[in-house]
């Protein structure tokens, strides 16, 4: 059993926070509005980000973009502020890369070991620990949080160092909105061509 923090427990971050309970890790969780911490059973619910992290091996931050990484992980109450020296922080919301790196080198500075980890799955897949992981950073530090993240995720897989994660998963965002696209404009032209739909959406759904 590990000591483990989730900053933000909202849709995948309270997937993620249940998930390490059931694992029978020591779960402390956090997040701006009350009832959705209040809501996770089993975990300690904490005031402030900093004392979240207090005395937790991984503390890991699920929030939606930048400016709200930055409120969860810096300033007098922030996430870093209170992590132990040599405790593994994690931030696994799809950033950007710039803030990512930044966020890495503050986290550093103060002795903690950094992992980017942007999450690809959804409410679906957290439910049955099925996401997967884009981590960057030391594989090293990937290696000691492997244990903890394998509890609620089906893979996690090295991307190389920080910011890489961040660029990857833009990446895959990028393709799969080619691809929705692609699909709507197709389902469009069947449409106006006085297609039977229900066999068109078949075949889609069925074919190559």
């Amino acid at each position: 059993m590990q000591r483990i923090a989730v900053l933000g427990v909202g849709i995948m971050g309270g997937g993620i926070a249940r998930n390490l309970v059931a694992a029978g890790h020591e779960v402390t969780v956090w997040n701006r509005s009350r009832e959705k911490a209040d809501a996770i059973e089993g975990a300690r619910v904490a005031e402030t980000p900093r004392e979240a992290a207090e005395g937790a091996e991984l503390v890991l931050s699920c929030v939606s973009e930048d400016e709200a990484s930055r409120t969860v992980w810096l300033g007098d109450e922030g996430a870093l502020t209170g992590a132990s020296r040599g405790s593994i922080v994690v931030e696994t919301g799809t950033l950007s890369p710039g803030w990512t790196r930044e966020w890495a080198s503050n986290a550093r500075d103060l002795g903690l070991r950094p992992l980017e980890a942007p999450i690809s799955g959804s409410k679906n897949q957290v439910a049955a620990r099925e996401i997967t992981f884009f981590v960057g950073g030391d594989e090293a530090d990937l290696e000691a949080a492997r244990s903890m993240l394998s509890a609620t995720s089906k893979g996690q897989y090295h991307c190389g160092p920080i910011g890489s994660a961040a660029m990857v998963k833009l990446i895959n965002n990028l393709v799969g909105s080619v691809q929705t696209a692609a699909l709507a404009e197709g389902l469009v032209l069947a449409e106006r061509c006085g297609l039977d739909m229900a066999k068109v959406t078949h075949v889609l759904s069925n074919g190559s």
